[in-house]
């Protein structure tokens, strides 16, 4: 009879692989893309990546040099809420205000967004992997990227019609809030560049006024391309 005290202890099952963020985007969409929904129910089906994933699809709209006045205000409104509610509180998203997690999402914009970030997601998958833990892992670092997308999204909600004063601060958004979900310290590092280079524009803007702006418009005009005759 063998010795029960000698017997190998039960195998562990494997740990699935986690779904790419793209698969899950394109889940998303064909579950929510054409119906109305409340933000809760997006929130709740997203998981532990939820407010990271949210903050990027509300930051693709401004991948745009032309500034979206208005929209950009409200957008970086609700970026800089879900972001301190999400990565400096760590607040679980069934935890939210339930007036917010009631908010109804339009279809045809969300689904528009969908589409738009599985293929912004697609992109930056080529690049990204888990790589320099320590800059994601801690609490201190998912609040210090919360704190740069709060500050990026300050800067979104400038009311500025200046080229790429949207754009920078987005860019900054999206690649921090991609590199917390995919615990890659390589694309925060990226991010705050962008946040850093955000806050250069602005500083710039706000020392020389509108010199700058005209600066600005002459070098995009000089790149458009000329009108037929």
């Amino acid at each position: 009879m063998p010795d029960s005290s000698t017997a190998a202890p039960p195998a562990t099952p494997p740990t699935a692989p986690r779904r790419k963020l793209s698969a899950e985007l394109h889940a998303l969409n064909q579950r929510f893309g054409q119906d109305e929904v409340q933000l809760g129910e997006v929130l709740d089906v997203m998981g532990a990546r939820a407010y990271s994933l949210l903050l990027v699809l509300l930051a693709l709209p401004f991948f745009t040099p032309v500034t979206l006045l208005g929209i950009s205000t409200a957008f970086g409104l609700v970026i800089g809420i879900l972001a301190f509610l999400g990565l400096v509180l760590r607040l679980n998203p069934a935890n939210l205000p339930r007036r917010l997690r009631e908010r109804r999402l339009p279809p045809r914009f969300f689904g528009l967004l969908l589409r738009g970030a599985e293929r912004m997601i697609r992109f930056l998958e080529r690049y990204s992997r888990p790589r320099l833990a320590k800059l994601v892992s801690s609490r201190i670092a998912q609040a210090a990227i919360g704190g740069g997308i709060i500050l990026s999204a300050a800067l979104l909600s400038a009311p500025l019609m200046i080229p790429l004063s949207n754009l920078l601060p987005a860019i900054a958004i999206v690649l921090l809030a991609d590199g917390a979900m995919e615990e890659d310290g390589a694309m925060v590092l990226a991010g705050f560049g962008a946040v850093l280079a955000s806050v250069a524009l602005f500083a710039a803007i706000g020392f020389f006024g509108v010199e700058v702006f005209d600066f600005v418009r002459a070098w995009f005009a000089a790149g458009a391309p000329a009108p037929a005759p």
